[in-house]
């Protein structure tokens, strides 16, 4: 049976514009982590922010809920109708869900569909979303648009993006980014690392595991990798130093420059 938790803190305040009304909401969620052996994370457009904490008994997840175009009037009802805000426990998986209607839907229940082009073009729909969560759970990442802060977590993490910036720091497990557009950049890494990218630079450093990845276009810099190092790259410039074993690349177009402590073997074709 699914479990659905109940907002525990409503604060609302409605702004007046000279095109729109817009609404402006902050929520507060929470699940017991008894049974949960994993966590996914499921949003569309807005910030996130995922960080891992030993010890914590509950997730916690903290919402601001910004839209243009709904009335004061209307704008409660609006929410219930088309938005699914929600975190709740499917068979020792953690689902933390901030959606729209008119947004595909993953895992997350299904709203009424609504139409993009009910508001106007320059409308505002997001959910700005901070998910505190045990370190030591699995975590999965189903994210539409908007930066993204993942930090903490002490298992293997797996990120599908749509486009923003991503930053994932401290991570200890294998790590798994497919990501379509915006800059990554990560951080200590006890693990392998596996990114398939389409655009947007790349940046990665203190990484104990192999680094592998398939990029369409943007510079990639690779330092501080104590394992095999393998990148298949469409255009941009590629830099790569301190490394601990050999190093592939499968150059398409673009500069790549090499220091001379790479332990390993280094082939460029």
């Amino acid at each position: 049976m699914n479990k659905i938790i109940k907002p525990l803190a409503i604060a609302t305040s409605i702004l007046a514009t000279s095109s729109a009304f817009a609404l402006e909401t902050e929520r507060e969620l929470t699940l017991d982590t008894k049974e949960l052996q994993e966590v996914l994370v499921d949003t569309g457009a807005g910030s996130l922010t995922v960080k891992g904490q030993t010890g914590l008994d509950r997730i916690k997840v903290s919402a601001e809920i910004i839209v243009d175009g709904v009335d004061d009037d209307e704008a409660q009802e609006w929410l219930e109708d088309y938005m699914d805000l929600s975190v709740r426990n499917e068979n020792g998986k953690a689902i933390v869900c901030a959606r729209f209607g008119y947004q595909k839907n993953a895992d997350c229940s299904a709203k009424k569909r609504l139409k993009n082009s009910w508001f106007g073009w320059n409308s505002e729909r997001k959910i700005n979303l901070t998910v505190y969560v045990p370190a030591n759970l699995a975590l999965e990442v189903d994210d539409g648009s908007g930066h993204t802060e993942i930090s903490d977590i002490q298992a293997d993490t797996f990120v599908d993006d749509g486009s923003g910036h991503i930053t994932v720091t401290n991570i200890q497990g294998n790590l798994t980014l497919d990501d379509g557009s915006g800059d990554l950049t990560v951080e200590k890494v006890t693990g392998d690392i596996f990114i398939d990218d389409g655009s947007g630079s790349i940046k990665i450093d203190q990484v104990t595991g192999e680094v592998k990845i398939e990029d369409g276009s943007g510079g990639i810099k690779v330092t501080n990798i104590t394992k095999e190092v393998y990148i298949d790259d469409g255009s941009g410039s590629i830099s790569a130093c301190h490394l601990g074993d050999d190093l592939t690349v499968d150059d398409g177009s673009g500069s790549v420059d090499t220091c001379e402590d790479i332990k390993g073997k280094v082939t460029i074709k």
